[in-house]
């Protein structure tokens, strides 16, 4: 291809792709439980153990906008292999490694070997994606899945072609089972389709065959979606147990209705489009649409996506590990690279190129904050992700300097992350100390919720520990209530302990001591 000759060879850049592929695979297939338990994917794992024993009990997860799919995919995993961290761990994990194939399939045959080759360096230079993939809950096992699948039928759909009705369907299922596994997802299909919208509408773009259909495509996901939360939603408010079987069908019987609906729909969707790209708007709304989505976003948002870039938020709120002066100076300059080159580029095709791609993508930011105004990384995971495709595709279209120079700086930081995560995992015995730092404004979090459980579980093996007290009942009890199942000896001791974190001094990050012996 043009783009890799002009890069280097087709077969080098292809080569360097695999080598990429393996790093992020193996990292994620190995050291799954250097990262301590969570009190969430906890309570994931009891949820299982009790849908083995009891059977599922509601149609919703731990809150109504969160779906059953971690806790069902972890009771598959303990039938048959046992209950433990990596079991629990184990789902999400190929699931990624699965996503991040298809993406780089898909972009590599649509668009370059060259861009296939970027995408690796954004997600194999990233500890954001190199540490949330391995973590059990619902948008870190399988949005990333869901969005790879979405692009394939997506593009099907699109390119109208091997069956795009029947596409058509499988984008729906997808779309509302991504919904259904956690809310967020939805936000991606409401920004496809309004960003579809308004490239119509600033761009004065005539509506094509495929940007009609995709449209119709979006508008039912989101409306699928949209029921279904509130079908949740009053179930978990209303307590009444008829409604599951409703729950059940609902989703079925939406997607038929959709069966006779589409078709005519294509029609009326075609008309609204291309009224509306004769619509006289001016320069002027276009940059306020712009300054609304960007601004609202990094008002809520944008301090903590500058922190996850830079990557020292991300190595200690999961393993508790202050980076050294030299490898923070490195990340931060990569980080401050790639934002610069996502929002030079951003603005480039807002102002000159009119990229269907850069609507979405300022759609999504914009959208985001309806859905949540509160600071958190994981809900920053589908933000990435498009991040990470857009800079791919568009990077491509920049002169080879500035290919190389980005490369190598990823390169870098690639070698500097995965290098100092392996050190990481080969150590033993780390003393940390865990400690409250900003999100975003006045937005705390607390880096002792992922300690390693290692120490605790030591000291209750050598005191005979079976019960304990504690004030953090949900991320220290759900994740001792978790181990219990995990090594029943535990509750056959008689001892009980005392245990908190300890954010004083260095050591386990516990406070551990016997409260009452029998």
């Amino acid at each position: 291809m043009k783009t890799a000759s002009r890069f280097g060879g087709s077969m080098m850049v292809d080569g360097a792709t695999v080598c990429l592929f393996v790093s992020i695979a193996l990292y994620w297939l190995t050291h799954i439980e250097a990262i301590g338990l969570h009190g969430d994917e906890a309570w994931g794992g009891l949820e299982a153990i009790r849908i083995i024993r009891q059977g599922v009990s509601r149609p919703f997860g731990i809150v109504p906008h969160t779906g059953l799919l971690q806790s069902l995919a972890n009771a598959g995993v303990f039938i048959n292999f046992d209950v433990g961290v990596t079991q629990l761990r184990v789902t999400g994990i190929f699931c990624n490694v699965i996503a991040v194939g298809i993406l780089v399939y898909c972009i590599r045959t649509t668009f370059s070997n060259v861009s296939a080759f970027f995408l690796l360096l954004f997600f194999g230079q990233s500890a954001f994606y190199l540490l949330y993939a391995k973590i059990s809950w619902e948008v870190c096992s399988f949005n990333l899945l869901f969005i790879s699948l979405l692009l394939v039928s997506g593009y099907y759909v699109y390119t109208h072609q091997f069956h795009w009705f029947k596409w058509s369907f499988v984008f729906l299922f997808i779309s509302l089972l991504a919904g259904y596994n956690h809310i967020i997802f939805s936000c991606l299909l409401m920004a496809g389709l309004l960003g579809v919208i308004v490239w119509v509408l600033f761009g004065k773009e005539p509506p094509s065959k495929g940007v009609v259909i995709v449209s119709v495509i979006l508008f039912y996901a989101t409306l699928n979606s949209l029921v279904l939360y509130l079908g949740l939603r009053y179930y978990a408010s209303s307590g009444t147990n008829f409604l599951s079987p409703i729950l059940l069908f609902l989703p079925v019987t939406l997607i038929l209705a959709e069966y006779f609906a589409i078709r005519l729909s294509i029609t009326i969707f075609f008309n609204l489009l291309s009224r509306l790209a004769f619509v006289q708007v001016h320069q002027a709304a276009k940059m306020l649409f712009v300054a609304i989505c960007v601004g609202s976003f990094g008002w809520y948002h944008g301090g903590l996506l500058v922190n996850v870039y830079s990557q020292k938020i991300v190595f200690m709120h999961i393993l508790l590990y202050p980076l050294s002066g030299g490898a923070g100076m490195i990340l931060i300059l990569v980080g401050s690279l790639i934002l610069s080159l996502f929002y030079y580029l951003f603005v480039k095709d807002i102002l000159y190129e009119n990229s269907a791609f850069a609507y979405v993508l300022m759609s999504y930011l914009a959208i985001l904050n309806i859905y949540t105004t509160i600071p958190s990384m994981r809900y920053l995971l589908t933000a990435g992700v498009l991040m990470f495709l857009y800079l791919s595709i568009r990077i491509i279209c920049e002169r080879p300097a500035v290919q190389y120079i980005a490369a190598t700086l990823l390169l870098i930081s690639l070698v500097t992350v995965q290098s100092t995560l392996w050190e990481i995992n080969s150590s033993s015995n780390r003393k940390v100390k865990p400690s409250y730092f900003t999100l975003n404004h006045d937005f705390m979090d607390n880096s002792a919720h992922f300690l390693n459980f290692s120490p605790v579980l030591e000291y209750i093996h050598r005191e005979k520990v079976g019960q304990i007290r504690t004030r953090e009942k949900f991320f220290i009890g759900n994740v001792f209530d978790f181990y219990q199942q995990t090594q029943p000896t535990i509750m056959g001791y008689q001892n009980t302990m005392e245990i908190n974190y300890d954010y004083a001094k260095e050591g386990s990050g516990f406070e551990m001591s016997i409260a009452a012996r029998p």
